[in-house]
């Protein structure tokens, strides 16, 4: 094989190079909600997919499938939505009045299959699981957000409890507990701090949204209805309505270790094997050829010789003693070279 037979698996090499890594885009790989209720997932990808078209869809992908171009605006098909959030770099799915049928294997997608270096498209699976539920208050059980990011979470109610106050609290809620937003019986947002909600008494429901979100987000929380004096004919001191919402907030610096890791494992050394086979390539000939490689060495060694012998001779014919000469420094070296 010769040196230029071995060059054309280098741009293949260099395809390798481009794979997209794991990191590219991720999110929670399960969500639980109940019937009845809702359920948000928040996808994070990459700077480079800012201006990318997203989209979810339910495996295997052959329909029902919500997609959300450039714009951050809300985009919506039947019970399902998904918004872009570009200034964080994420994209939120939310399933709105969850039935049992809803439960399956989804896929979180950025429509990448037509750029250079990408021959499917970036995504992930998320399996969704529905729980029947208490349909007075009903919502996700678990939420899932990464740092500097939001979430959103939806709480459903029935019609009796259009008019009650809901809240959100970190549990254990204690009263005059300083991580406590609540309704104040309108459709008006309340906020405290990263925290903000508000009621949606048409479709019976009222979102929670936490922003800007840190490690120490993540916990117990608990999505409510203060039902305190408000049922009729009954005195005294009532539980509240409420179900219990676990948080994860994942470190948004997570995705460049991962990254780094790819990088270090495995396109930094594909890269030294691809230089080394280059060099190995269009290395000089000579390398090759051991010591009958340098030819120009070995001529200039007997040239040495002829030219001393040369000079001897000429000294010995003016001195008149051409014959019988004594022995020179030539003929040792003659010699030497025999």
């Amino acid at each position: 094989m010769t040196p230029g037979d071995r060059r054309p698996w280098l741009p293949v090499a260099l395809l390798l190079l481009q794979v997209p890594g794991c990191s590219s885009l991720s999110g929670p790989t399960s969500m639980t909600g109940t019937v009845g209720g809702s359920l948000s997932v928040q996808c994070q990808y990459e700077e480079k997919f800012r201006d990318i078209a997203k989209y979810w869809c339910k495996s295997p992908c052959l329909g029902d499938i919500v997609k959300i171009e450039k714009s951050d605006k809300e985009v919506r098909n039947g019970r399902v939505s998904i918004r872009n959030h570009p200034v964080n770099l994420t994209f939120t799915v939310t399933l709105e009045n969850l039935t049992e049928g809803d439960a399956g294997t989804y896929r979180c997608g950025i429509d990448t299959s037509w750029l250079p270096g990408y021959l499917l498209d970036v995504t992930f699976h998320v399996v969704v699981s529905v729980t029947p539920g208490s349909l007075s208050l009903s919502g996700p059980s678990t939420v899932m957000g990464t740092v500097g990011g939001s979430l959103r979470v939806q709480c459903r109610y029935e019609e009796k409890y259009k008019t009650f106050t809901k809240y959100w609290c970190r549990q254990p809620c204690l009263p005059l507990w300083n991580q406590t937003v609540a309704t104040r019986g309108s459709e008006e947002e309340m906020r405290s701090g990263r925290v903000s909600i508000v009621d949606h008494p048409g479709d019976l429901t009222f979102t929670v949204t936490l922003e800007n979100l840190t490690v120490d987000d993540t916990g117990k929380y608990r999505c409510g209805i203060a039902t305190i004096l408000h049922e009729e004919g009954l005195h005294g001191f009532l539980p509240d309505l409420f179900f219990q919402v676990q948080v994860f907030v994942s470190p948004r610096s997570l995705l460049g270790s991962v990254h780094f890791l790819l990088l270090i494992l495995l396109k930094v050394p594909l890269f030294l094997i691809m230089l080394s086979a280059v060099l190995w390539v269009n290395r000089p000939q000579w390398a090759t050829c051991g010591t009958q490689s340098r030819p120009d060495e070995d001529k200039r060694r007997p040239s040495l010789s002829i030219d001393i012998l040369s000079r001897d001779t000429a000294t010995q014919t003016r001195g008149g003693r051409t014959s019988d000469p004594k022995p020179s420094i030539s003929s040792h070296l003659i010699a030497k070279n025999w």
